[in-house]
């Protein structure tokens, strides 16, 4: 028996770690390997992941294009409904996207406001969600914390910085990661889903996303749109026919009421008093409604009534406001998913929309 001040390093068991270790990134590799062949089968591709890092790439940048930039600020709609390219042709300005999927304008266009750099255009996706609910949204909330503790401070890479830019640069090749998933939900939801849903939505370099339609099942897509918005779960809709499914979201819209408008009214003052500070730089900031359709546009004109919300808002605002319904060139348009446009839609829509707020190149830098 070992006496108790005998070395600890003669009871640990011999192995063999070199051949242990070998072994395990065999398995690691063959199980990529078989994943990326099983994802490549089903037509998904690896490509640009439009993360906090790509963010934080494009918020530094707003700070250096001074009053040629054109800011954009918002949710999903404002990545997928602009063209940047006609924007930058149409106005002479140099668009940067800031918009989060999913989150509101509210954080991020605060940072705008208190950032004495962005002297430029402020283009902002305007929801009456994102000042009716205190505590909806918190993703661009941390993306605008991060960017303001790195703002005008130089520093070498630190280990975060590095292994954030060498995730995103691994990820970005695998199709496990693709449209910003992991490997599990890409496991569950789409090697062993008979009805998994293609991959339509890509991700540009600039953070734009393009969305094509034709490649997911209609009008089952539309439907799980729709129940989400409902709160329901997206899942049932496979479960039913059409016409049940017709049937159910057409009973929960017409028992939805008006939501209470006190925070909404509460805030309206902190977003004149934002835009103002823009505007006293030489900014100009316009907000804007894109559009919806079908049952996505019954669901939020029950929520929040245009009298009782966006007219308002419109109203006290102190600067150039649009909803697309007013224009008799947008108002008819429809929105595959019912929430956003297709992107062989894009164009056309930046196009109109630019003319409808008057925003060319001899209007874009003028002060309104």
């Amino acid at each position: 028996m070992p006496s108790s001040i005998s070395s600890s390093n003669q009871r640990l068991p011999r192995l063999a770690w070199p051949l242990l270790l070998g072994v395990a990134l065999a398995v690691l590799i063959a199980w990529i390997g078989t994943m990326e062949i099983g994802l490549a089968r089903r037509g998904f591709k690896a490509g640009m992941l439009d993360t906090e890092t790509l963010w934080l790439e494009k918020r530094a940048r707003a700070d250096t294009v001074g009053k040629q930039g054109l800011i954009l600020v918002g949710d999903s709609r404002t990545q997928l409904d602009l063209d940047q390219q006609v924007l930058r042709q149409r106005t002479g300005l140099e668009p940067v996207q800031l918009a989060i999927d999913g989150s509101s304008f509210l954080p991020v266009f605060q940072g705008i406001a208190a950032d004495p750099l962005v002297t430029g255009t402020v283009l902002v996706g305007f929801a009456p969600a994102a000042l009716a609910d205190s505590g909806a949204f918190v993703e661009s909330s941390g993306y605008e914390r991060d960017a303001e503790r790195s703002s005008g401070r130089w520093r070498l890479p630190d280990f975060t910085m590095v292994d954030r830019r060498l995730a995103d640069a691994w990820h970005g090749h695998l199709r496990s990661y693709a449209d910003g998933g992991s490997p599990l939900n890409a496991l569950t939801k789409r090697l062993l889903s008979s009805a998994a849903t293609p991959q339509y939505l890509t991700t540009l370099p600039d953070r734009s996303t393009l969305a094509d339609y034709s490649r997911v099942a209609m009008p089952d897509l539309y439907y799980k749109r729709v129940f989400r918005n409902l709160g329901e779960s997206p899942d049932a809709v496979s479960r039913a026919s059409n016409a049940e499914n017709e049937a159910k979201i057409r009973s929960k819209i017409a028992a939805l009421r008006p939501l209470d408008d006190t925070f909404f009214r509460r805030h309206i003052a902190d977003i004149a008093a934002m835009t103002a500070a823009i505007k006293a730089r030489g900014g100009r900031v316009i907000f804007v409604i894109y559009p919806e359709s079908g049952y996505v546009r019954q669901i939020d004109d029950r929520r929040y009534p245009r009298a009782q919300f966006w007219d308002l808002f419109a109203a006290e605002a102190g600067t150039q406001t649009f909803d697309y319904t007013d224009d008799p060139a947008l108002k008819g348009i429809v929105c595959p998913d019912g929430s956003h446009l297709d992107f062989r839609q894009r164009a056309a829509f930046t196009s109109e929309l630019l003319d409808a707020l008057k925003l060319g190149k001899q209007s874009a830098t003028s002060k309104p």
